[in-house]
């Protein structure tokens, strides 16, 4: 999004909420097999992972970009990492006519292997140009994509956001119904005030009261 188009968005109540920059391999995926690497799985999503791919997005997406983005959805295509027997993390798989885009998501505790996580996530794509999607807080991810895999800076984006309120219609509390649940009428009730206000003077009524929804002219 360019600078014009940016301003025109915030005049109309949107905020940045993130950034992203897009990646490409051209070439595809190698076809070469992955390196070994004890304890570690790459497997297909299952239905099982989602609630603890919900408490991973959860304390590693900044609480700004959850805001806006969407948390993973049951059915979504993607690849669990599994290290140690513990999901540490996943991939998102889109296909595309034209490609494969790769959105990650990882557990700081895989810093260290990250170009082999990487490695073994390609060795299970088509071989067609992939990209991968990284947000301003996956900076920490750019070095494996260039250096160790060969991937190659696209577009970047300015990912924008407006909150909106939804009108939410609720009954209109009924004086008569939280009379009538505590055992008094309307009736009683104004007797009773009628009653205390005679001692104030002989001209001076309830009516004389002015309802706290009524001004005076």
């Amino acid at each position: 999004m360019d600078g014009c188009a940016l301003e025109l968005f915030r005049q109309a109540g949107f905020t940045v909420y993130s950034r992203q920059t897009l990646f490409v391999l051209e070439t595809g995926p190698e076809t070469d097999p992955p390196p070994y690497v004890p304890k570690l799985v790459v497997r297909p999503l299952r239905a099982a992972d989602y609630p603890r791919l919900n408490a991973l997005y959860s304390s590693t997406v900044p609480r700004l970009v959850r805001q806006a983005d969407l948390a993973p959805q049951v059915g979504w295509s993607g690849l669990a990492l599994i290290y140690e027997d513990r999901l540490r993390g996943y991939v998102s798989v889109w296909e595309g006519k034209h490609g494969t885009l790769l959105q990650p998501h990882l557990h700081l505790e895989l810093y260290d292997l990250v170009p082999q996580i990487f490695r073994h996530v390609l060795a299970q794509l088509p071989r067609r140009p992939t990209y991968v999607r990284l947000l301003a807080y996956q900076e920490w991810l750019r070095r494996t994509l260039e250096l160790d895999l060969g991937f190659v800076e696209g577009t970047r984006h300015a990912l924008v956001a407006r909150h909106t309120t939804v009108l939410v219609k609720s009954p209109a509390f009924s004086p008569l119904a939280a009379l009538e649940s505590i055992g008094l009428s309307p009736v009683g009730v104004e007797v009773a005030l009628e009653t205390s206000l005679e001692g104030l003077g002989p001209n001076l009524t309830q009516w004389d009261i002015e309802s706290p929804t009524t001004s005076k002219n």
